[in-house]
């Protein structure tokens, strides 16, 4: 099971309960520092993600669910929509497969690394979405899935990583406009080196970008 939680602006905290743990079917929230919860929507299919991001000041909730669908709220959680379908059965992984800033944002595909997988962005808050990142573009037989998506607060780059590759290395990309082009820089493989591709990212200050890989844990500074 993903991290299912995330805090809005004011501090309210979202997250999802289940019957021991299993069917998190239930989105609930915290006003109280986690003291205690109560219900904010149910869902049909567990809750693999949640995400909180702002646009032109409303505030949003994003849940993604365990299989392909991806659900909006523009009220605080009472009311949702349906306002994406990932590809191949794909799913959201936690907040590693989102990220905002402002006018965009981004959702990444965590699937099957079998078969290709796309990162979606939107400038209009999820009314409409368009595809800037595919992984069968680094091989059109060899695909890996996407393990992060990040927006620099300072340049708005796009920083997108794929991991678990099955035969092709894991790499972060890099996009100075918006995903239009992108540059490369290889990292590891399964196979040779124990880097299985950034999960995470921080941004210290405008000049440098901190990654953390995944199942080795480790830190790489890019300047």
């Amino acid at each position: 099971q993903a991290i299912t939680f995330a805090v809005s602006s004011n501090g309210t905290i979202y997250s999802v309960i289940g019957h021991s743990g299993y069917n998190l079917f239930n989105l609930v929230r915290s006003t109280d520092g986690g003291e205690t919860f109560e219900p904010v929507y149910t869902f049909t299919t567990t809750i693999h993600s949640i995400f909180i991001s702002q646009h032109d000041g409303t505030e949003y909730i994003w849940v993604g669910e365990a299989g392909p669908r991806i659900f909006r709220s523009a009220d605080h959680g009472q009311t949702f929509e349906h306002v994406l379908t990932l590809s191949n059965s794909a799913k959201t992984r936690s907040y590693w497969s989102f990220a905002a800033d402002d006018d965009k944002i981004l959702i990444g595909e965590y699937g099957n690394i079998d078969v290709p997988n796309v990162v979606y962005m939107s400038t209009d808050a999820g009314d409409s979405w368009s595809q800037i990142f595919d992984t069968s573009d680094l091989h059109p037989m060899l695909n890996s899935h996407i393990h992060m998506v990040k927006i620099d607060p300072y340049t708005g780059w796009i920083y997108v990583t794929n991991g678990d590759a099955n035969g092709v290395r894991s790499a972060l990309h890099v996009s100075k406009d918006n995903g239009a082009t992108w540059i490369s820089y290889e990292i590891g493989s399964r196979s040779n080196i124990p880097e299985n591709g950034f999960l995470a990212a921080t941004f210290p200050d405008p000049n440098r970008v901190f990654f953390y890989t995944d199942n080795y844990p480790g830190v790489w500074e890019w300047i």
